[in-house]
């Protein structure tokens, strides 16, 4: 098995794990505008790249479109499945890679991912797909946190003690720079245009966003599992703890706020 293989398998594996109920709640503000700067019409072809527990591609099929969200994770699909069928939904869900989406050539009137294919390896190949699906004038639009969000400074704070990546893998949060996406895409032909945004998470005291992130985040409690019969845990543990205190005030309250950028393209017609 090759790197890149194992890194995706990882991948699948760490999304899967945990509970990312309250996550995605968090974020539905996010979700909201994108929904709003795509304006999905009834009749229209929409697939969700990295659809996770499927609330945009729900949402999405509210407004009468046909949805297929996809997702690296079989845990993710499963319980889309299940809150599609709660819901009465007709989005569909099924395990796919942002590097290799089954969707035919310009066979999509709309390509979407909330903080999703942010965190495929290869960007340039994640980029060709997103656009290689969209139908002539077909439009785009994904959510990436920006590099200085207080995301990707928890990201960069709390990196498990885990096998490097591959080679070809680049850094997710380049995906919140402009300049850097505007390369990935410059073979595909897209028009884009970028918008900013700031998600401003729930107040919670910092033992209970810790516990949240240890116990629920699925990187996190994949590592946990992989760390602690090694002994190699409780430094990760300690990294988590020790950010989310820093952003604590003198009442030990977080209120975590993080700024996003919202890439949105459009297919030459």
């Amino acid at each position: 098995m090759d790197d890149l293989t194992r890194a995706k398998q990882g991948a699948a594996a760490a999304w899967s794990a945990g509970d990312f109920t309250r996550f995605a709640q968090m974020i539905g503000s996010s979700r909201e505008r994108l929904l709003g700067l795509l304006a999905v019409r009834p009749g229209e072809e929409v697939l969700d790249v990295g659809c996770g527990y499927g609330d945009l591609a729900i949402d999405a099929a509210a407004a009468g479109a046909s949805v297929v969200g996809v997702d690296i994770a079989p845990a993710m699909v499963a319980t889309a499945r299940r809150a599609a069928g709660a819901a009465g939904s007709s989005a569909r869900f099924e395990e796919g890679d942002a590097e290799d989406l089954a969707a035919d050539t310009a066979s999509v009137d709309v390509v979407m991912s909330s903080f999703a294919c942010m965190f495929a390896p290869r960007h340039a190949v994640a980029a060709g797909e997103l656009a290689r699906v969209l139908r002539p004038g077909g439009r785009m639009g994904v959510l990436a946190w920006t590099p200085d969000s207080d995301i990707a400074q928890f990201i960069r704070a709390t990196v498990p003690p885990l096998p490097p990546p591959p080679a070809s893998a680049q850094s997710p949060l380049l995906w919140g720079d402009e300049a850097h996406v505007r390369e990935i895409f410059a073979e595909t032909g897209l028009e884009l245009s970028f918008e900013g945004g700031t998600v401003t998470f729930p107040t919670m005291t910092a033992q209970e966003i810790i516990d949240v992130h240890l116990n629920d985040f699925g990187p996190l409690v994949a590592a946990r599992a992989m760390l602690e019969p090694q002994g190699r845990w409780q430094p990760l543990a300690d990294d988590v703890t020790a950010f989310f205190q820093g952003k604590a005030d003198a009442a030990g309250l977080v209120t975590f706020v993080s700024d996003y950028v919202v890439v949105l393209g459009r297919a030459p017609a």
